[in-house]
């Protein structure tokens, strides 16, 4: 009982004293790293591994100089990790690189073209598919596979067994196949006409 009240005691101290001096951890971050987001993430940092550790806070010193020295700590570390990282202007020319720009060199990460538009195709046609779904069948799967409820809780909501809701996820996904091989085969091949997705 008495650690839980020490634990207890150290969160609210330390609460008040971080909400009192944030002001002042942020100055002495910027001053020793010279670089506001950096400043920013070493103090962000120290609250974070303060609030970890308020268990080994034994009081010998005061709280505030305890934080001062995680934040300081805080503080070395991204200098030393900056260290290791090496800084240039992503604006100006790069020797060996035929006089172009880092942006030019660097890969793209988005996908290509031809890529965006299969994927925007599959989602329109699936989203097509998806209205022509009879409503009970596309409740059940907005529930399951949208809002990511579990089994249990779709049929909690739609007042059914899970069974039914099981039923239904299943018919609705032979359904969507049944209407996608429809849709892909030529009218010819059909026994019956195809309505045209729009």
């Amino acid at each position: 009982m008495q650690g839980e009240e020490t634990l207890l005691a150290n969160a609210l101290e330390m609460t008040t004293v971080i909400t009192e001096r944030l002001p002042y951890f942020r100055r002495m971050a910027m001053r020793c790293i010279d670089n506001a987001a950096d400043a920013e993430d070493a103090v962000q940092d120290a609250c974070l591994a303060a609030w970890r550790h308020r268990g080994q806070f034994k009081g010998k010193a005061q709280m505030a100089t305890w934080l001062t020295a995680i934040v300081m700590n805080s503080s070395r570390t991204i200098i030393r990790k900056r260290g290791r990282m090496r800084f240039f202007s992503i604006d100006e020319p790069r020797d060996g690189a035929n006089g172009l720009q880092i942006t030019e060199i660097l890969p793209d990460g988005r996908p290509d073209p031809e890529v965006q538009f299969r994927y925007s195709e599959y989602e329109r046609r699936l989203h097509l598919l998806w209205t022509r779904l009879p409503t009970s069948l596309r409740v059940v799967v907005r529930m399951r596979a949208i809002e990511g409820l579990s089994i249990r809780e779709t049929a909690d909501a739609l007042g059914l067994t899970e069974s039914a809701v099981k039923s239904r996820a299943s018919r609705a996904l032979a359904t969507l196949r049944r209407l996608d091989q429809r849709t892909m085969r030529p009218v010819t091949e059909s026994a019956e006409p195809v309505e045209p997705l729009r």
